[in-house]
């Protein structure tokens, strides 16, 4: 059968489509594998084996002025699919206009979509359970300090983790957020109230600490690096040698500046 399993909605462009029932997530390519007959893309004149490098949803003429048009493009590197499929069903009544890819031949098409009786996503039917939520509330001082200290130690284990997949390309770039985002999300867990707000930038605290940490140059973990040779070797690092290290730790420190400022702006913000 041409019908899913229970699948899950990927929540963002990036993020491939999982099926949780057997335990696997793939990307789907954005190329026609065939045209139903009589569909609105067959009148639209899409062909199997177009691939498609854009979807482009219009909103209805008597939609408010400030409903805007939402737009998906396709490459190589980004297999969202999967997303465009989930924004179709969200925006049933919208038109869709394609940017189709044929032999060498670029076109541009526009269909309305129509209801199916033969296919639906699983997904968007039948029950949608949330997971149970407890907040666990300390009785004493020293309840309160072991359970803060156990949520330190698991907060440095998953800086370190998210350190390591960034350096192995596990976890991508844009997922770093800068100024612009730690604000976001300190006025999003401010809007719950004081303890969230607490308990954020206690966190922050710690990414901060453990950043600071790191073997660069310019920061604390830097000169550690040179107190720790310094030890070791019984001698003081030359100053040609610190000097270097520190303009290459500045450059590296002032980079990270750099592409969280861009992800925040045109990622995050504009994108």
């Amino acid at each position: 059968e041409n019908k899913p399993g229970w699948v899950e909605q990927p929540y963002g462009p990036d993020v491939p489509l999982s099926v949780p029932s057997v335990g696997i997530a793939f990307n789907l390519i954005s190329r026609v594998l065939s045209v139903n007959e009589g569909s609105p893309a067959a009148e639209a004149g899409v062909q199997a084996n177009d691939s498609i490098l854009a979807v482009k949803l219009i909103p209805p003429a008597d939609a408010d002025s400030d409903v805007k048009a939402k737009e998906l493009s396709f490459d190589k590197e980004l297999k969202n699919w999967a997303h465009a499929i989930f924004l179709l069903q969200e925006y049933s009544g919208w038109k869709v206009e394609l940017k189709l890819n044929r032999g060498n031949e670029t076109k541009t098409v526009q269909m309305s979509p129509v209801d199916s009786d033969e296919y639906y996503l699983p997904s968007s039917r039948g029950i949608y359970l949330l997971p149970q939520l407890q907040t666990q509330k300390a009785d004493s001082i020293g309840e309160a300090i072991s359970l803060g200290f156990d949520s330190t130690v698991n907060s440095v284990i998953d800086i370190y983790l998210t350190l390591r997949n960034l350096i192995t390309s596990e976890l991508s770039v844009k997922n770093l957020r800068g100024p612009i985002g730690i604000a976001s999300v300190s006025h999003s867990h401010a809007s719950r109230g004081m303890p969230y707000l607490s308990w954020f930038l206690g966190m922050l605290s710690v990414n901060l600490a453990v950043l600071n940490f790191l073997p660069i140059p310019v920061l604390d973990g830097g000169h550690m690096v040179f107190l720790i040779w310094e030890a070791v070797t019984r001698k003081k690092p030359s100053e040609k040698v610190v000097i270097a290290a520190t303009y290459v730790g500045m450059m590296i420190v002032l980079g990270l500046m750099v592409l969280v400022l861009y992800l925040d702006i045109f990622v995050h913000w504009l994108g």
